[in-house]
This record gives structure tokens, sequence and C-alpha cells, in this order.
């Protein structure tokens, strides 16, 4: 849960940081789902630690949520 609530308290805010990072994780399913690369429970669990890391380092205000998702998935798996 630790890795998450970064994520989750970006999530919160009513912001439009928010909004990109709800639209970074609808982009990650769907881009995930196409690459084959979704895990059995949904979100891969290091994308959500680069998710984590997006929102420590301010991602949401300056990127799109597609780019963020872009950004995640180029990393390669661990």
């Amino acid at each position: 849960m630790s890795r998450a609530r970064p994520v989750l308290r970006a999530l919160t805010a009513e912001t439009p940081e928010a909004m990109r990072l709800a639209d970074a994780i609808c982009w990650l399913v769907v881009k995930g789902k196409e690459l084959g690369e979704l895990s059995p429970r949904g979100l891969r669990p290091e994308w959500l630690v680069r998710l984590a890391r997006a929102v420590e380092v301010g991602a949401p205000s300056r990127m799109t949520g597609e780019e963020i998702a872009d950004r995640i998935l180029q990393v390669p798996a661990a």
C-alpha cells in the first residue's frame, strides 16, 4: 500500500494534475492491454512505483496523461 500512497493522495486532490494522473492510469490500462503487459490483477507493480515517482517529480503538472503512460511503458520491465 505504501507504493500507492503518493498516487492516491494526488488523485484525491481536486486539481487538473489529479485529472491528468487519472488519465495516465487509464492510458496505462489501455496501452498495457494492447502490449499484453497487464498483470492478472491489473497494473504491474513496477508501473505503480513509476507512477508514484512521476507524482514526486511533478510530471502531471507538465505532461499529459498519455505522455506519462508512454514514459512509464518505455522503461524496461524488471
